[in-house]
């Protein structure tokens, strides 16, 4: 018999686990690592990356400012993905979606890819700042970022407001409830 209780709160999940309530948590992130060495040294666990975590989803339907692939690169381009990573995961790949460097078989490491790919991964603010120049941006840009009301999503959501604002990119971050926010990614309604 396999239960899966629906715990909404990141912490009482952890206490769940570190009780024995739960036998098997699949999100423990890297920063309770120790905690929980002290705490449950008999535990059985193993690291993994999440391939398919994104933190952000530009809306790039017909009419959006984020049709233009060349405004979603220079996002990406401009972005510290190294500093986002130290921040939130304490460690970890920077290039794992769709498949992280785990699934051997179908992944190609960033070196080995192709320069125009590889270049998203460069955290090149200036090389940003010109490509926003150059699609009708020269003075920058206002976006807003829709964010989880999860203190983690907020810290996100400011590392990268501050990293924006480097190359012109001023982002107000609007936050909602995870059920409203999780519901509007899901269909694309932002």
């Amino acid at each position: 018999k396999v239960i899966q209780p629906l715990i909404t709160d990141p912490l009482s999940q952890l206490a769940a686990l570190r009780t024995g309530q739960v036998d098997w948590h699949t999100s423990v992130k890297l920063m309770y690592e120790e905690e929980f060495k002290k705490t449950n040294p008999d535990m059985i666990s193993y690291q993994y990356m999440l391939a398919n975590l994104r933190l952000v989803a530009w809306k790039s339907s017909p009419g959006s400012r984020f049709e233009n692939r060349n405004l979603r690169r220079a996002m990406m381009i401009g972005t510290d993905i190294d500093a986002v990573i130290k921040a939130v995961f304490l460690d970890g790949e920077k290039h794992v979606f769709p498949f992280n460097s785990a699934s051997a078989s179908v992944y190609t490491p960033l070196d080995q890819l192709p320069a125009s790919t590889a270049e998203l991964f460069s955290n090149d603010p200036a090389k940003a700042k010109a490509i926003l120049a150059a699609e009708g941006y020269p003075d920058g840009m206002d976006i807003e970022l829709v964010i989880r009301t999860d203190p983690e999503f907020r810290d996100i959501g400011e590392l990268l407001a501050a990293q924006w604002k480097k190359f012109g990119v001023n982002t107000k971050l609007i936050t909602l409830e995870v059920t409203l926010h999780d519901n509007m990614r899901g269909t694309h309604d932002y």
